[in-house]
């Protein structure tokens, strides 16, 4: 089979696991929203069909983070941004330096546990390394590292800035036709400057 035919199977049955969730309400016009009709529809939201197994909070796996947990004495979370194989974001608010942003808490499994904390090494070098180097500012700054001990094992806690969509999430919006060139591109010409820092 080739890599297209591949691609294109992998895309539809990754479609057809992503079905669509229930609307909540019609606007005025008849069109249908996801959000409450008291706000606009936030794009960087997790929607309810992009949700993780509730099997996983268990031991070895997520954390079960709630709306307006305080984290590390200072990180007040806002909501859910989304979630990963190995953990949930949430948009938090920096009460202490009043900025935003995105926690990561990571499974708590010995395995995820060393992969997050080869990210926080790998991370810290970016954020320590000269200011002045062109690719920096395309890597994801990291604030904030520390431990969260939880009902179902330790977790690392990991806080940078806030970014946009991932790759993924792009991809559906094109409706598994791909990222457009001109994206491509500046996506390869950013991950090459990176490689610099």
């Amino acid at each position: 089979m080739s890599t297209n035919i591949q691609r294109k199977v992998a895309a539809k049955k990754s479609k057809k696991k992503r079905s669509k969730a229930k609307p909540r309400f019609k606007t005025e016009e008849g069109k249908t929203k996801r959000s409450s009709p008291d706000r606009e529809e936030d794009e960087y939201e997790s929607t309810e069909d992009e949700q993780e197994d509730q099997a996983d909070y268990c031991k070895g796996g997520y954390h079960p983070v709630q709306i307006g947990d305080l984290y590390n004495d200072r990180y007040s979370v806002m909501r859910k941004l989304g979630w990963g194989h190995f953990s949930t974001v949430w948009l938090c608010w920096d009460l202490k330096d009043k900025r935003y942003g995105a926690l990561k808490v990571v499974k708590s499994a010995s395995h995820y546990t060393e992969t997050a904390l080869d990210e926080v090494k790998l991370l810290t070098k970016v954020r320590d390394c000269d200011v002045k180097a062109v690719g920096r500012r395309y890597v994801l700054q990291l604030f904030d590292t520390f431990r969260i001990h939880g009902i179902h094992g330790t977790h690392i806690g990991m806080l940078s800035e806030v970014l946009g969509h991932n790759l993924l999430k792009m991809i559906v919006r094109s409706d598994y036709k791909g990222i457009p060139l001109v994206a491509t591109k500046r996506i390869i010409r950013q991950v090459l400057l990176c490689v610099d820092v």
